[in-house]
């Protein structure tokens, strides 16, 4: 009888350590299961934000309209449009202090063609302010009327392979614009074209 009682004892001992390590066993593995949850949802996430990073980086909001031979350069706080709203009509001494709008560009050709640039600033249509009272210069060049260069091209050049020139474009309110212009806005995208050539055409 004593015997029994012990052997039930035992057995006794011995499910509770099975129940025991059965619990354990259970226990880690949905904390195993909640990790490798947890790690996934974290990947996730990153994943989202560097798309989200990404999809804001390369949206045409923040990368110039370039096409052929050409790297362009903008600085990081820009845009690839030029803004102006709540402007007065400005005089050109006064207008060439302007904050520019900077950037540059960089052939990107391995061959001896040289590269041909062309440099536009379309205006889109919200804008308000026509482009005969938009004042546009271009690094030192003389000040003109955006309504006075063709197809809006306000520079051309040419780049020899490996060479690279800096931009500053500053815009104003001409200062013969009408009082009417001066709660209007003007937004102009830059765009950017590279063309391979083999000569330079000085005409």
């Amino acid at each position: 009888m004593a015997n029994n009682k012990k052997k039930k004892t035992q057995k006794k001992k011995v499910n509770n350590k099975k129940k025991n390590s059965n619990s354990v066993l259970k226990n880690r593995n949905i904390i195993i299961i909640t990790l490798i949850s947890i790690i996934c949802l974290l990947t996730l996430i990153i994943s989202s934000t560097y798309s989200i990073l990404v999809t804001n980086k390369e949206s045409p909001e923040k990368t110039f309209n370039s096409t052929g031979n050409l790297n362009v350069t903008m600085n990081e706080a820009q845009t690839s449009y030029i803004n102006l709203s709540n402007a007065v009509p400005t005089s050109d001494d006064i207008g060439k202090n302007n904050n520019p709008y900077k950037f540059s560009i960089s052939a990107n050709q391995d061959n001896d063609y040289y590269t041909k640039y062309t440099i536009k600033l379309v205006p889109e249509a919200v804008s308000t302010i026509p482009a005969n009272y938009i004042k546009v210069q271009v690094n030192d060049d003389a000040p003109a009327l955006l309504s006075s260069f063709t197809n809006n091209i306000i520079s051309t050049g040419y780049l020899d392979k490996n060479q690279s020139r800096d931009f500053e474009i500053r815009i104003w309110l001409d200062i013969n614009a009408t009082t009417d212009m001066e709660n209007k806005v003007f937004e102009g995208r830059v765009v950017v074209v590279g063309e391979a050539v083999r000569s330079i055409d000085n005409n």
